[in-house]
């Protein structure tokens, strides 16, 4: 089984760490010291463009996967 991208790997990570790291600023946000107003949205961007690129770059290895 030949994949047509074998750099998927590396790109989930990275796209899995932006994720992690939405969900990091929204409890620091939550749970700690920073004002709320500015970080949760950068928070909830951080984390929602992090699951839809994780969730695209699965989609993309499965169709790679099946095609052949």
């Amino acid at each position: 089984m030949r994949l047509r991208h074998p750099g998927w790997t590396l790109s989930f990570g990275i796209t899995l760490s932006i994720a992690l790291l939405g969900i990091v600023c929204l409890l620091v946000v939550r749970y700690g010291p920073l004002d709320a107003v500015p970080w949760a949205y950068i928070g909830l961007g951080l984390t929602g463009a992090g699951a839809v690129a994780s969730l695209l770059h699965v989609a993309k290895h499965a169709h790679d996967v099946t095609e052949e």
